[in-house]
């Protein structure tokens, strides 16, 4: 993971990307991803949830010229949504991965259980993006994250933190990472926190 610093480009944009430690992606660069990527993401077929995206409340970050990761919120995503899920599942938004896929008990999970979203670039480039659909759902009084992608069932379920960080809308953390593996830690709205694994596909 550790390179030179280099660029990567989705759609017409090119994302820093870094070398040594991982860089944030500046909330307009963030946008203008989304507003690419909208329009391919529409054509997937059979998505687990229904998920309208909403550019301006996206956050992610680089780290070399072929990975990254990237949240998008839920244009009816709020506040008053987490305190529905204690009585029925909502929608979150989703997250995409480049270079990296969910990890359930350190273990990658299977591509036959991921949705892939395909791109070209302007440049020619070919880019593969895991989509993940993010779900909060109640279980025994406790919030968590249901994390979908290929079917239905949920790939993982990871229990769901308050904190007190802010008021971005999506804020995407690494912790522990490796050239193989990073915990990320994925906080919504400022107040609402999970940690999950991603690990080289």
């Amino acid at each position: 993971m550790i390179r030179t610093l280099t660029w990567f480009t989705i759609g017409m944009l090119a994302l820093p990307a870094l070398a040594q430690e991982p860089q944030r992606i500046p909330a307009e660069a963030a946008e203008r991803v989304v507003q690419f990527l909208a329009p391919e993401f529409a054509k997937l077929a059979s998505p687990p949830l229904k998920v309208e995206l909403d550019p301006k409340r996206a956050g992610g970050i680089s780290a070399g010229d072929s990975r990254a990761v990237l949240g998008i919120l839920d244009q009816a995503f709020t506040a008053e949504s987490v305190k529905a899920a204690k009585e029925k599942p909502v929608a979150v938004g989703i997250l995409l991965m480049l270079g990296g896929v969910p990890a359930v008990e350190g273990k990658a999970v299977p591509s036959d259980r991921l949705k892939v979203l395909t791109i070209t670039t302007p440049a020619g480039e070919v880019r593969k993006l895991t989509v993940l659909w993010l779900r909060l759902k109640t279980v025994d009084g406790k919030l968590n994250l249901e994390i979908l992608s290929n079917g239905d069932q949920a790939l993982l379920t990871v229990p769901v933190s308050e904190v007190t960080g802010g008021d971005s809308p999506v804020v995407i953390d690494p912790k522990e990472a490796t050239d193989q593996r990073s915990k990320l830690t994925l906080t919504v709205l400022g107040k609402w926190q999970v940690t999950l694994e991603a690990v080289a596909p």
